[in-house]
């Protein structure tokens, strides 16, 4: 397999894991308040090691499953929160 697919492959399997994360968390629910990206950073194992922790990495998955229409953000800007639909 191409080094390529296999990222796009990973990817999907990313975005697979952070969906079933948030199907377990309660807040993350269709009728729920919305979770934080460091919340479910931490439920799906996928914090980096950095001296500036960002959530940088699990914001981007987010931001796409948002932009593919599989979870919606609430709340402020500084205070994103994403949920199920």
């Amino acid at each position: 397999m191409e080094l390529a697919t296999r990222g796009e492959v990973r990817v999907q399997q990313l975005k697979a894991h952070v969906l079933e994360v948030m199907q377990d968390l309660p807040d993350c629910g269709p009728e729920g308040t919305g979770a934080g990206v460091a919340a479910i950073e931490q439920h799906a194992g996928l914090a980096l090691l950095s001296d500036k922790q960002d959530h940088g990495f699990c914001r981007a998955i987010l931001q796409a499953l948002n932009h593919e229409g599989k979870i919606i953000e609430v709340g402020p800007r500084w205070k994103r929160r994403y949920r199920l639909l």
